[in-house]
């Protein structure tokens, strides 16, 4: 996939945030992940868990009035939400990323780091110099 050059320079590297993440995977794991959850969900009873474990997908989506405001990890401890929604880390284990919002192509990550830890190739559809939290979401779903 060619990448737009002109939104380069803005771009916010996701490579080493991951990477620590994924180098935490040991000691995470899909309960730990759903005690987040249900923490979450516990804290603010407005959220909605969207999680579907029986297609064997990858993140935990948190909704409010229809709108998804998070995305955790159930692998490894990575968690990006929404900056107008505060959420706190009772684990301590979190590596965080609040953003904008989910829509925008202003973040970047090494084609090595997505092989390593999303364990395939990156499609064509998405450029690694330039996508949004939906799309790597979308891409790593499961």
């Amino acid at each position: 996939m060619i990448c737009d050059r002109n939104k380069l320079e803005k771009m916010i590297d996701l490579t080493q945030i991951i990477n620590d993440a994924f180098f935490h995977r040991s000691v995470w794991s899909k309960t730990m992940a759903l005690d987040v959850a249900y923490h979450l969900k516990d804290i603010d009873s407005s959220i909605v868990i969207d999680f579907d474990d029986g297609v064997g997908e990858n993140w935990i989506s948190f909704v409010v009035n229809r709108t998804r405001v998070g995305y955790l990890h159930i692998m490894m401890p990575l968690f990006f939400h929404l900056k107008k929604y505060i959420f706190k880390d009772h684990t301590n284990l979190l590596k965080i990323v609040t953003v904008e919002d989910f829509e925008s192509e202003s973040f970047s990550l090494s084609t090595e780091t997505f092989k390593e830890v999303f364990q395939e190739q990156p499609r064509e559809i998405i450029c690694l110099e330039s996508f949004s939290i939906d799309t790597l979401w979308y891409m790593t779903i499961t």
